[in-house]
């Protein structure tokens, strides 16, 4: 009959609770991933199409103007009722200081979440 070693056990447990913490981490982190893009939706600038709507942007970069076609009700629309018309080009002016600036879209890009849908 062989002497049990005591470390042996102390190190099967100690690889079970590493096991479980991993598949914990796991689900947290799919968890996460499956709301990120509803996060980014819901952090958007949004005017309502029709309207004159002034955004300032901080910082240089790429930006993408989405016409959204379905929505919660927002306080920001209160001075002036979205017209947003499904398959129909929407057109957009981006200014610097007044002056028109030049604009491209290359890529049309969308999404579709729970409270919102929109293509740029």
């Amino acid at each position: 009959m062989g002497v049990k070693s005591k470390g042996r056990g102390t190190a099967a447990t100690f690889g079970l609770l590493l096991l479980l913490a991993g598949i914990a981490g796991a689900v947290v982190l799919w968890v996460m991933a499956e709301r990120r893009p509803e996060q980014a939706v819901e952090g958007f600038a949004r005017g309502p199409v029709g309207c004159t709507t002034t955004l300032e942007f901080a910082d240089t970069g790429t930006f993408f103007v989405y016409e959204e076609l379905v929505s919660t009700a927002s306080e920001a629309f209160a001075e002036c009722a979205p017209d947003a018309t499904p398959g129909v080009d929407f057109g957009f002016a981006l200014l610097d200081d007044g002056r028109p600036v030049a604009t491209r879209d290359d890529t049309s890009i969308t999404y579709d979440t729970a409270d919102a849908v929109g293509t740029s």
